[in-house]
């Protein structure tokens, strides 16, 4: 009796692991197939096209004059303004070093302007 139970349990076990491998095979081909049949998630889109861009587009090309002044200011701000106080810095001091006043009042109204 002994020797019934043991190709019993190997038949067993040979069809627990070949159902196994079948369901496994078949889980990751199916799975394979549903994630081919999708689209990608992200599509380029043409810029011509889209309503969205070409809002961006305008907006851009709207405000760019502004900013383009706001960048000037700011590059000024950084790199002219210590240059400005040592020269506009004060009326006397302008005038000794050959300042024209109505420079030396653009220079202070400047430096009025840009106050940190």
């Amino acid at each position: 009796m002994s020797t019934d139970k043991q190709p019993s349990s190997l038949h067993c076990r040979r069809t627990m692991l070949w159902s196994t491998t079948a369901g496994v095979t078949a889980w990751v081909t199916l799975n394979q197939a549903a994630q081919a049949r999708q689209e990608p998630l992200n599509k380029e889109v043409d810029a011509a096209e889209s309503p969205y861009i070409q809002e961006l587009l305008r907006r851009s090309r709207e405000k760019k004059e502004q900013r383009d002044k706001e960048r000037l200011q700011d590059y000024y701000k950084r790199n002219f303004k210590d240059y400005f106080e040592f020269e506009g810095g004060s009326i006397r001091a302008g005038k000794a070093r050959g300042i024209q006043p109505d420079t030396q009042q653009a220079i202070l109204q400047w430096l009025e302007l840009n106050k940190d």
